[in-house]
């Protein structure tokens, strides 16, 4: 069976080439599982590995507009769009506990420098015991 790795970082993250040059060092039979954002590093991973390359991917987006998780969610954090209708702001770190905890499960963790969806995907994987790799952090942002 493939390996199946995980990859993040930021939404706003710019740098396609590094990611790319990243992922050219990968054995093409690894499965890329990341949270399917429309931009940054999981549009990166996505476009390259799997359009480009014709890789397998394993994208898990959030549901941003579903229904909270009890016991995982705090009461009344949802917040309201302009237009009226609201979203889960945990759904990201639901996506996140779930991608590290599923089957088949993954053995690494390759971590673009990013923000708080980030560092908690970071912290998914180590609470999973999943090999943790980082990309573009100095010393002071790594917790």
């Amino acid at each position: 069976m493939p390996e199946v790795w995980i990859i993040t970082g930021g939404r706003n993250y710019k740098n396609r080439s590094k990611v790319e040059s990243f992922l050219l060092d990968v054995d093409p039979e690894t499965i890329i599982r990341h949270g399917a954002c429309k931009t940054g590093v999981d549009s990166f991973a996505e476009n390259f590995w799997h359009d480009v390359l014709k890789r397998e991917t394993d994208p898990h987006p959030a549901d941003w507009n579903g229904k909270c998780i009890v016991g995982f969610c705090k009461p009344g954090h949802r917040r309201r769009r302009g237009g009226g209708s609201t979203y889960c702001l945990a759904a990201g770190n639901w996506r996140n506990k779930l991608m590290a905890e599923m089957e088949p499960k993954a053995s690494r963790c390759v971590a673009f420098r990013g923000g708080s969806g980030t560092h908690d995907m970071m912290q998914c994987a180590r609470n999973n015991h999943i090999g943790l790799q980082t990309i573009g952090f100095d010393d002071l942002t790594i917790f």
